[in-house]
């Protein structure tokens, strides 16, 4: 995406009454922008100035790299991957994950896994499984809007991204024991709130196997560091025959979304229960050294749109607040938990997409989903120690 494409839809993201935050943002985003500019030509400069003997040379798709020879890295990872008409990918994600015993706390380790079609005719068609049991199926037809993982979408493109140049090749390493070279997007730009001051660089990472040069892994980095969970295993990505048969037996998706309000109004436990039609779980009023400072309704919408919209149920917040924060008010240390009465495009977001029961519960990274006396919770904390600690409270209120 170029830098005007990203600058005009970012003025979008600033209120428009704040001029000064929008100047002095977009000023900030177009400075990033130059810098990258700047230093690439400056890193070609000292390239050149120590006359290098790595030359890497650009002609449409043909990059000559040292560790693989000729033809390039880059073409030979489109040749791998194919040309037929249908993308299928198999990813494993959520890695590091782990479903966890809160009462004896023996840890199994978990993830989801996606198997997906993408038809130019057909659409996108995505079968999602966790522990080899299938927990969701996604149709989205030719020019639906959705907000899919980066990983789905990024592959319907692939093939299209590597001949248009999209990658270049970064490094050499191992992955999980396979030799691979790294391959990286062209980065994209992003600003933080509120009213967006500091400027964050996103680039996306490829692994290639040297053997077969198809993808074995992704992930996302920020700002040069590695994003904890955004590791993705991919197990197949190639281009098949149509298979029609496929997407006649799925069922169209139509995404709700669920946004985040940024507020949660402050309400009684009483006034919960009415609400959701059952009693919340109510942990004890301190957990480890967080005491229990709010009780509200939950911030999350359905649909991105107004409170009418509002999902039911409630949150038993641990730790301080900020209420001068921009949108939910979490000051580290916290324990949020969030109880909903029923599945809700919310809970369908959340972690690995799965709620055990009998005193178990998924822990990835800093959030922790179960299902207890018929609730759907959502432990999210400042860090996964807290988040496992939010958990075993709930099983210990049962």
């Amino acid at each position: 995406m170029g830098e005007l494409t990203v600058l005009r839809a970012f003025r979008t993201d600033v209120p428009a009454g704040d001029e000064l935050a929008r100047a002095r943002a977009m000023a900030s985003l177009r400075a990033a922008i130059d810098g990258e500019r700047g230093s690439t030509a400056r890193r070609g400069l000292r390239v050149l100035l120590a006359a290098a003997v790595v030359a890497i040379a650009v002609t449409g798709l043909a990059v000559t790299w040292p560790f693989g020879g000729s033809p390039s890295v880059l073409a030979q990872a489109s040749a791998a991957i194919g040309n037929r008409p249908v993308t299928h990918v198999v990813i494993e994600s959520g890695l590091g994950g782990s479903l966890v015993d809160l009462r004896s706390g023996k840890r199994t380790a978990v993830y989801t896994r996606s198997e997906s079609w993408y038809d130019p005719r057909r659409g996108l068609l995505a079968i999602v499984s966790f522990r080899g049991r299938a927990v969701r199926t996604l149709l989205l037809k030719p020019g639906a809007n959705h907000d899919q993982d980066w990983f789905q979408t990024y592959f319907t493109g692939y093939k299209d991204e590597l001949r248009a140049g999209a990658f270049h090749v970064t490094s050499s390493g191992v992955v999980d024991g396979t030799p691979v070279y790294w391959i990286a997007s062209k980065p994209s730009w992003g600003v933080s709130y509120p009213y967006g001051t500091t400027v964050h660089k996103r680039v996306e990472q490829v692994a290639i196997s040297k053997a077969t040069y198809r993808p074995v892994y992704m992930r996302t980095q920020v700002d040069g560091h590695v994003q904890p969970a955004s590791g993705v295993r991919i197990l197949t990505a190639e281009t098949v025959a149509p298979r029609p048969a496929l997407f006649e037996k799925a069922h169209p998706y139509t995404p709700s979304g669920a946004g985040d309000s940024g507020l949660s109004t402050r309400t009684t436990l009483a006034q919960a229960e009415a609400a959701m039609g059952r009693a919340p779980l109510v942990p004890a009023g301190t957990i480890g050294a967080l005491h229990r400072t709010w009780i509200g309704e939950t911030g999350y919408l359905t649909g991105y749109q107004s409170y009418k919209n509002q999902l039911v149920g409630v949150e038993l917040y641990y730790g301080s607040r900020d209420p001068n924060a921009y949108g939910t008010p979490y000051k580290p240390p916290f324990i949020s938990i969030t109880e909903f009465p029923h599945r809700n495009a919310f809970v369908d977001q959340q972690g690995l997409g799965y709620f055990p029961g009998n005193g178990k519960a998924v822990l990835e990274d800093k959030t922790a989903t179960l299902k207890a006396r018929g609730l759907y919770v959502v432990v999210t904390a400042s860090d996964p120690v807290l988040a496992l600690a939010g958990a075993k409270a709930l099983i210990s209120a049962t």
